[in-house]
């Protein structure tokens, strides 16, 4: 990679004006390599190349990445991510954290009073895919739960449907469930980076991204409970 960003720099004379260059793609990234692995070799190209062009990191796409990959220099991102994990019945839970400019540390950010868009269950299944960024309205612990996907989630899916309603789509097969998923995983996701562009604009994206972490990591810790089935009605 540092012969071929030295190599794209050292031509970049050959392409202007009849081609001028007008950005970066990092491409290779994502595909069974090592996030570790990945952060080094993504600061060292940014650090060989000229800083005034965009720079654009395509597959890369889960939340955690996504804010190493800023951290590191990149601007765009492309990636299927929200339809993808639609089609497999998943829906984003992760906590966007509502980025607060005046916070000075993580602490400070995560205190009561900055309140987050929770998870309202008390854990998330892992058996079908489940963790802490997203749930899969596939497992049957979904079957009467009457909460949207993500409470306080303004998206047409969250306001107007249930988890337990696009459950029974997805059991019964009905394309409606992919696009009331899709709906709620593009809200969810843009909202993200909005967040993100805010705690830029603020010159405190790590504050930002030590926030999303510590939320997130949080969400681990949670007890299971002893009934899975928490909104079953024992009657029945």
């Amino acid at each position: 990679r540092r012969r071929c960003a030295k190599a794209i720099v050292d031509r970049m004379g050959l392409y202007a004006p009849a081609q001028p260059i007008q950005g970066f793609i990092y491409g290779g990234f994502g595909v069974d390599d090592l996030p570790e692995d990945r952060s080094k070799h993504i600061a060292l190209t940014t650090s060989l190349l000229p800083a005034e062009y965009p720079r654009l990191l395509p597959v890369v796409d889960s939340p955690e990445d996504i804010l190493d990959a800023v951290a590191q220099g990149i601007d765009l991102f492309s990636n299927s991510y929200p339809g993808r994990l639609a089609e497999l019945g998943h829906a984003f839970t992760f906590a966007i954290n509502n980025f607060d400019a005046t916070a000075t540390d993580s602490h400070a950010a995560s205190s009561s009073d900055q309140p987050m868009p929770p998870n309202p269950l008390p854990f998330v299944p892992a058996e079908m895919g489940g963790d802490r960024n997203k749930i899969c309205l596939k497992d049957p612990f979904y079957e009467l739960d009457k909460t949207p996907l993500l409470q306080g989630c303004t998206c047409y899916t969250c306001t107007k449907h249930t988890r337990a309603y696009i459950h029974h789509l997805i059991n019964t097969h009905e394309m409606l469930a992919t696009i009331l998923l899709v709906i709620h995983n593009t809200h969810h996701y843009l909202a993200f980076f909005n967040e993100i562009r805010k705690s830029i604009a603020a010159d405190q994206f790590p504050t930002y991204q030590s926030q999303f972490v510590e939320a997130t990591n949080a969400l681990c810790k949670l007890p299971r409970p002893a009934d899975c089935i928490i909104y079953r009605n024992p009657a029945n």
